[in-house]
């Protein structure tokens, strides 16, 4: 639990983001102070400063304690080859299409990658052992470019040094060419490290940093538009498409979009993961969606398997009681659980949903958040136990069904995958994330009439969607985001 000694009141914050948004651009509203709050307190602690003026004083602009205090604020989940379809991408269709294209006579192509947000180097690192692995090394000069405004992140990415933590993918073959295992510590051979150039630098202070995007042909920007706003996000977009060269590439997030910004870029599919390119299917902010596939689609019924239980129509809920103090505080591990989930404090928010459960054991949405964190740190196995314990006390939880067909998705099971997926769908057929994931599923399995069927419906249940509802998370993507996939797909 949040300690209370060192008090962190509205005033403190409002300054203390002004001051942070100043020097680094990252923006922190009303809705998500639980982590600045938390970073305060911890530098309040470790400075043993109780009086909010006296750290005001000690927080200047270019102070060690600003770099001490926005290197917590920046979230550093990573790991190698996180979200591989993009580096297959890379090796298989981006690099050797520029590589065609930049040569000249019998030279070698130059060709520059940025790794912009690097944290610990798992990314640039991956890039690397892509490179080497699919023999691309010797078909161009390549100058690989990182940097993160954490010192200490980079101190860590030059050492090369990583936990077992650091590698969740099935595919752990690179492990044994790549690495050294030493006292539960993977060491990167020199020769990867090697390939990689490490600066500590501000995305938005690129001017006075010794690096720069200029003349980048790649560039990964993965989960770092989440701590911008959009006129920032524009600003940085603007940035990217002045230096980066006529044929570039943008890598970013899965869950970050552009959509409905001022934006040169729009998504396109290469290979098997949709990336960033010039073009004139940018959609700007004021306008209406110009895709809206709308087919008369008659709603498909579908069987369970036997094995599988059919979850249980809804009972009638009592009517709402207005909320408590003491109901408020009743939750109070709960609501510490999602501050810490969202900012990627994995083992403190696990600690707070369990503490949760031991005050309130048949708490369904703490059991929820468990079984959601770890399907997205891969601990399938336990995922799928948390979720059957949830499906003994609900069996209409929609939440339980997505986690437990991702989990059978990310192992390559679609048919399984399918299945669950379909059970979310009975529980809320307008479960856009739901839909679009039973529609690749169903397109992994080459059953593409379903899928492009599904994609569609996606569509169509977004497009009834009001406008203020389509930047609004569910489990992790906006609706924005999802209907340009879908629109992509389908087409």
């Amino acid at each position: 639990m949040i300690t209370e000694k060192y008090n962190v009141e509205e005033p403190l914050l409002i300054e203390v983001e002004t001051r942070v948004r100043a020097v680094t651009g990252i923006n922190f509203d009303s809705s998500n102070w639980f982590s600045l709050k938390v970073a305060i307190k911890e530098r309040m602690e470790a400075t043993q400063i109780e009086d909010p003026n006296i750290y005001l004083k000690i927080l200047a602009p270019n102070s060690n304690e600003m770099e001490k205090l926005t290197s917590l604020l920046v979230v550093h989940e990573t790991y190698f080859f996180r979200d591989k379809r993009q580096f297959d991408a890379l090796t298989e269709v981006v690099l050797p299409e520029l590589i065609e294209k930049k040569k000249i006579g019998q030279t070698k192509p130059r060709i520059k990658i940025m790794s912009c947000g690097c944290s610990f180097g798992a990314e640039p690192y991956s890039i690397a052992i892509s490179l080497m692995e699919s023999n691309l090394m010797d078909q161009a000069d390549f100058e690989i470019i990182a940097f993160d405004l954490n010192k200490n992140a980079i101190e860590r990415a030059e050492s090369g040094e990583f936990s077992s933590h650091m590698f969740r993918e099935p595919d752990t073959e690179f492990l044994k060419k790549y690495f050294t295992l030493k006292e539960n510590r993977f060491l990167l051979h020199n020769e990867i490290k090697e390939k990689v150039q490490f600066y500590n630098a501000n995305l938005f202070d690129l001017e006075h940093a010794p690096v720069s995007l200029a003349g980048a042909d790649v560039v990964f920007l993965r989960n770092v538009l989440i701590y911008f706003n959009q006129a920032d996000t524009e600003k940085l977009m603007q940035k990217v498409d002045k230096n980066l060269s006529p044929e570039g590439v943008l890598f970013l997030g899965s869950s970050e979009s552009l959509l409905f910004l001022e934006s040169p870029f729009h998504l396109k599919q290469i290979g098997k993961a949709l990336l960033w390119v010039r073009g004139s299917k940018s959609i700007k902010p004021t306008e209406p969606r110009t895709v809206s596939i709308k087919p008369n689609i008659k709603k498909t019924e579908f069987s369970l398997p036997k094995d599988i239980p059919l979850p249980r129509k809804p009972k009638p809920k009592p009517p709402s009681k207005m909320r408590t103090q003491e109901s408020d505080d009743l939750e109070e591990h709960y609501e510490n659980g999602l501050g810490y989930l969202k900012i990627k404090i994995f083992d403190k928010a696990e600690n707070e949903f369990k503490e949760q459960l031991k005050q309130t054991p048949r708490h369904i949405k703490s059991l929820i958040r468990l079984a959601t964190l770890y399907a997205d740190s891969d601990l399938d196995q336990q995922a799928i136990e948390t979720c059957q314990e949830i499906i003994k006390i609900d069996n209409l939880v929609d939440e339980i069904y997505f986690v437990l067909g991702l989990v059978y998705f990310k192992r390559g099971d679609y048919q399984q995958a399918i299945e669950h997926f379909k059970k979310g769908r009975y529980c809320d057929e307008k479960n856009f994330v739901v839909l679009y994931y039973l529609a690749l599923s169903y397109r992994a399995v080459d059953q593409q009439k379903e899928a492009n069927h599904l994609f569609h419906q996606t569509e169509s249940v977004i497009d009834q969607m009001e406008q203020d509802q389509l930047r609004q998370e569910r489990f992790g993507y906006t609706a924005d985001y999802i209907y340009s996939l879908c629109a992509d797909m389908a087409a």
